[in-house]
């Protein structure tokens, strides 16, 4: 990478907020020739913040924050830029899933390492259409126990180790939904995801087979008796849980549609979106070059 090109972009401040004032002036100070963040707390402020970038011509941006802060800043570039979009993801979540996909650093330590020396990865994104429009996503996208685990966490704020409590809770009482996966019957499923990274869930090795370059992944799974489900817990990490006859784990480049018996809510990166009865999901190339 070139020494004096400068990365410019967002901190979000709600990213272990309890931090979040030291680690600003922490990463400005760390190589100030080549990296300015500036903090935001709301998606309005960080929106104006890229779109003033983006109006001074700017197409190398750098975001510190969790997968969402990711997913959010990818998604307003990647639908205000024509071009290709470089991008220098500083992990700061609690998750950082995308980062465990893209095998980065999550050390503030390696930063100027990472700045200096590491060359830069084309990477495929994709595109999630639903009766609601056009999303774009960059880790995974899926319908089931992890929406469930969403919801919970969304309606449970504060709680100490929330994402786990929440898979708990959500596993115990998991609801089965009907998914029909391209020209297929309709199934009975926990969870459907699809993506190009291997990591979700703060951490579970989730499509173990995914690639960054080419095509998408897809995890099937269906329904599991209590037993049988938590036995697989432990697996989760690893990705050997789809050794499990009631797993179907495949990677294909085609397009996939799904179609729900019922509208169902759905996540992206990790980000929750409203009820829908169809989705679409296609990888696109050539739009997004990570550093780092």
């Amino acid at each position: 990478m070139n020494k004096k090109m400068k990365w410019q972009g967002i901190l979000n401040r709600k990213a272990r907020s309890e931090k979040s004032g030291a680690r600003l002036t922490f990463i400005n100070q760390i190589a100030p020739t080549q990296l300015k963040l500036q903090g935001v707390s709301t998606l309005a402020e960080s929106e104006a913040v890229l779109q003033k970038l983006i109006d001074e011509h700017h197409r190398h941006f750098a975001v510190a924050g969790g997968d969402g802060s990711f997913h959010h800043t990818i998604n307003y570039l990647l639908n205000h830029c024509t071009g290709p979009i470089n991008v220098f993801p500083i992990p700061l979540g609690s998750g950082n899933d995308w980062a465990r996909s893209l095998g980065i650093n999550t050390s503030l330590r390696e930063l100027t390492r990472r700045l200096s020396n590491e060359p830069p990865q084309s990477i495929n994104v994709f595109r999630v259409c639903s009766d609601h429009g056009q999303h774009w996503g960059i880790n995974s996208v899926g319908c089931g126990f992890d929406t469930q685990v969403l919801e919970y966490i969304d309606s449970h704020p504060g709680q100490f180790l929330k994402y786990w409590r929440g898979l708990l809770k959500m596993l115990a009482r998991r609801e089965t939904i009907e998914v029909k996966i391209d020209d297929n019957p309709f199934t009975p499923s926990i969870l459907t995801l699809i993506g190009v990274g291997q990591f979700a869930g703060q951490g579970f090795k989730l499509l173990p087979d995914a690639r960054l370059t080419e095509g998408l992944a897809i995890t099937h799974i269906e329904p599991l008796s209590n037993t049988a489900l938590y036995r697989e817990l432990p697996h989760l990490q690893s990705g050997r849980f789809v050794s499990n006859p009631k797993v179907t784990h495949w990677h294909q480049n085609d397009p996939i549609s799904l179609e729900f018996s019922s509208p169902q809510r759905f996540q992206i990166d990790g980000e929750l979106y409203p009820e829908t009865l169809r989705l679409t999901v296609e990888t696109v190339s050539n739009r997004v070059h990570v550093y780092g």
